[in-house]
Protein backbone atom coordinates (compact mmCIF):
# COMPACT_ATOMS: atom_id res chain seq x y z
CA UNK A 1 0.00 0.00 0.00
CA UNK A 2 2.74 2.42 0.91
CA UNK A 3 4.59 1.65 -2.34
CA UNK A 4 1.55 2.49 -4.50
CA UNK A 5 1.34 6.18 -3.43
CA UNK A 6 4.59 7.30 -5.14
CA UNK A 7 3.53 5.57 -8.35
CA UNK A 8 0.22 7.46 -8.48
CA UNK A 9 2.06 10.74 -7.87
CA UNK A 10 4.54 10.08 -10.67
CA UNK A 11 1.73 9.10 -13.04
CA UNK A 12 -0.22 12.31 -12.36
CA UNK A 13 2.93 14.40 -12.85
CA UNK A 14 3.75 12.75 -16.18
CA UNK A 15 0.17 13.28 -17.44
CA UNK A 16 0.09 17.02 -16.60
CA UNK A 17 1.52 19.29 -19.27
CA UNK A 18 3.57 22.39 -18.56
CA UNK A 19 1.58 25.61 -19.05
CA UNK A 20 1.91 27.37 -22.39
CA UNK A 21 3.55 30.80 -22.69
CA UNK A 22 0.10 32.40 -23.05
CA UNK A 23 -1.18 30.68 -19.89
CA UNK A 24 1.98 31.75 -18.06
CA UNK A 25 1.50 35.39 -19.15
CA UNK A 26 -2.15 35.30 -18.11
CA UNK A 27 -1.23 33.91 -14.71
CA UNK A 28 1.65 36.38 -14.28
CA UNK A 29 -0.73 39.30 -14.93
CA UNK A 30 -3.54 38.00 -12.71
CA UNK A 31 -3.53 39.56 -9.25
CA UNK A 32 -2.42 37.46 -6.30
CA UNK A 33 -5.43 37.35 -3.99
CA UNK A 34 -3.17 36.93 -0.97
CA UNK A 35 -1.14 40.02 -1.87
CA UNK A 36 -4.34 42.02 -2.40
CA UNK A 37 -5.40 41.16 1.15
CA UNK A 38 -2.02 42.22 2.55
CA UNK A 39 1.56 42.21 1.21
CA UNK A 40 2.52 40.06 4.22
CA UNK A 41 -0.11 37.41 3.46
CA UNK A 42 1.56 36.04 0.30
CA UNK A 43 4.30 33.75 1.56
CA UNK A 44 5.93 33.37 -1.88
CA UNK A 45 6.97 37.02 -2.20
CA UNK A 46 8.95 37.67 -5.39
CA UNK A 47 8.71 33.95 -6.25
CA UNK A 48 4.91 34.16 -6.57
CA UNK A 49 3.59 33.31 -10.04
CA UNK A 50 0.84 35.94 -9.72
CA UNK A 51 1.02 39.73 -10.02
CA UNK A 52 1.95 41.84 -6.98
CA UNK A 53 0.93 45.45 -7.67
CA UNK A 54 0.98 47.91 -4.77
CA UNK A 55 -1.11 50.40 -6.73
CA UNK A 56 -3.79 47.84 -7.67
CA UNK A 57 -3.87 46.60 -4.07
CA UNK A 58 -5.23 49.94 -2.83
CA UNK A 59 -7.37 50.61 -5.92
CA UNK A 60 -10.70 48.73 -5.72
CA UNK A 61 -11.56 49.18 -9.41
CA UNK A 62 -11.03 46.42 -11.95
CA UNK A 63 -9.19 47.09 -15.21
CA UNK A 64 -11.68 47.42 -18.06
CA UNK A 65 -9.08 46.24 -20.57
CA UNK A 66 -8.22 43.20 -18.43
CA UNK A 67 -11.88 42.22 -18.18
CA UNK A 68 -12.08 42.35 -21.98
CA UNK A 69 -8.84 40.37 -22.43
CA UNK A 70 -6.59 43.18 -23.65
CA UNK A 71 -4.39 44.31 -20.73
CA UNK A 72 -1.04 42.65 -20.22
CA UNK A 73 0.59 45.67 -18.57
CA UNK A 74 2.29 44.38 -15.40
CA UNK A 75 2.37 47.96 -14.01
CA UNK A 76 -1.35 48.61 -14.58
CA UNK A 77 -2.83 50.44 -11.58
CA UNK A 78 -6.17 48.64 -11.79
CA UNK A 79 -7.01 45.18 -10.51
CA UNK A 80 -6.68 42.10 -12.68
CA UNK A 81 -9.05 39.54 -11.12
CA UNK A 82 -8.76 35.85 -11.95
CA UNK A 83 -10.85 34.88 -15.00
CA UNK A 84 -14.31 33.63 -14.09
CA UNK A 85 -14.44 35.28 -10.67
CA UNK A 86 -17.24 37.67 -9.81
CA UNK A 87 -15.74 41.12 -9.66
CA UNK A 88 -17.13 44.37 -8.37
CA UNK A 89 -16.93 45.93 -11.81
CA UNK A 90 -19.28 43.47 -13.53
CA UNK A 91 -22.48 45.42 -14.27
CA UNK A 92 -24.65 42.30 -14.45
CA UNK A 93 -23.61 41.30 -10.92
CA UNK A 94 -24.23 44.80 -9.59
CA UNK A 95 -27.62 45.05 -11.30
CA UNK A 96 -28.65 41.60 -10.04
CA UNK A 97 -27.73 42.36 -6.44
CA UNK A 98 -29.31 45.82 -6.60
CA UNK A 99 -32.54 44.39 -8.03
CA UNK A 100 -32.65 41.78 -5.27
CA UNK A 101 -32.04 44.44 -2.63
CA UNK A 102 -34.68 46.68 -4.17
CA UNK A 103 -37.25 43.86 -4.10
CA UNK A 104 -36.52 42.99 -0.49
CA UNK A 105 -36.80 46.66 0.49
CA UNK A 106 -40.18 46.90 -1.27
CA UNK A 107 -41.37 43.78 0.55
CA UNK A 108 -40.27 45.22 3.91
CA UNK A 109 -42.02 48.51 3.12
CA UNK A 110 -45.25 46.65 2.31
CA UNK A 111 -45.00 44.67 5.54
CA UNK A 112 -44.55 47.88 7.53
CA UNK A 113 -47.49 49.49 5.73
CA UNK A 114 -49.65 46.46 6.52
CA UNK A 115 -48.63 46.59 10.17
CA UNK A 116 -49.44 50.32 10.31
CA UNK A 117 -52.82 49.72 8.67
CA UNK A 118 -53.64 46.90 11.10
CA UNK A 119 -52.66 49.11 14.00
CA UNK A 120 -54.93 51.93 12.75
CA UNK A 121 -57.80 49.50 12.21
CA UNK A 122 -57.32 48.10 15.70
CA UNK A 123 -57.36 51.60 17.24
CA UNK A 124 -60.50 52.51 15.29
CA UNK A 125 -62.20 49.31 16.42
CA UNK A 126 -61.26 49.95 20.06
CA UNK A 127 -62.61 53.51 19.87
CA UNK A 128 -65.89 52.42 18.30
CA UNK A 129 -66.31 49.72 20.96
CA UNK A 130 -65.76 52.32 23.68
CA UNK A 131 -68.38 54.63 22.13
CA UNK A 132 -70.84 51.77 21.84
CA UNK A 133 -70.40 50.83 25.48
CA UNK A 134 -71.07 54.34 26.78
CA UNK A 135 -74.55 54.79 28.33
Amino acid sequence: MVGSAPQSQSQSQSQSQPPSAEEEALKRNTDCVYFLASPLTCKKGSECEYRHSDIARVNPRDCWFWLHGNCLNPKCGFRHPAPGTASAAEPATIKKSFTGLEKSMQEKKLQLMNIANLSRMSNNLNQSLKWNMLP
